[in-house]
């Protein structure tokens, strides 16, 4: 369930209302005994893979009422998981709608940028999108954090 409205006398607030995502963020998960346990089932990450994959495709292709999009900060903390542990991308603030490549970008969280683009190397593109998501995706498969590190190695 989602909802956006916009008040007809309204200036600049809007609001979104979307499922209450009971299982928290997947990075809060994977640091968890218990998160770790509820992760264990391979296919149970599949198919968080899957979910996420199928909402960057939306963000980048767009349809007919909503233009494509770059997500510009995918990365495990932006991913949360309802009760059937469905998972979605939440926190948006930084998605580019029409973006111009060649205009400065926001910085994004280490270790899941695409290095030539955090070297100034490359313009802000869907790839860089897609890097991240293979950040997750290694996370996914590992069952390790890109930025996390505590005695057992999570």
């Amino acid at each position: 369930m989602y909802a956006y409205a916009l008040p007809d006398d309204a200036k600049c607030c809007g609001y979104l209302v979307c499922e209450l995502a009971e299982k928290g963020s997947l990075d809060n998960l994977w640091k968890s005994d218990l998160g770790h346990e509820r992760l264990s089932l391979f296919r149970r990450r599949i198919q968080i893979a899957l979910d996420v994959m199928t909402a960057i495709q939306f963000l980048h292709v767009g349809n007919d009422q909503v233009s494509s999009c770059l997500r510009c900060d995918i990365k495990a903390a932006n991913i949360v998981l309802k009760r059937d542990f469905t998972a979605q991308l939440i926190d948006c603030g930084m998605a580019k709608f029409g973006f111009d490549a060649n205009k400065s970008q926001p910085k994004r969280a280490t270790g899941y940028l695409c290095s030539d683009y955090g070297s100034g190397g490359m313009p802000l593109e869907h790839s860089c999108d897609i890097f991240s998501f293979g950040v997750v995706l290694a996370e996914l498969l590992t069952g390790k954090l890109q930025n996390h590190n505590d005695a057992d190695g999570r």
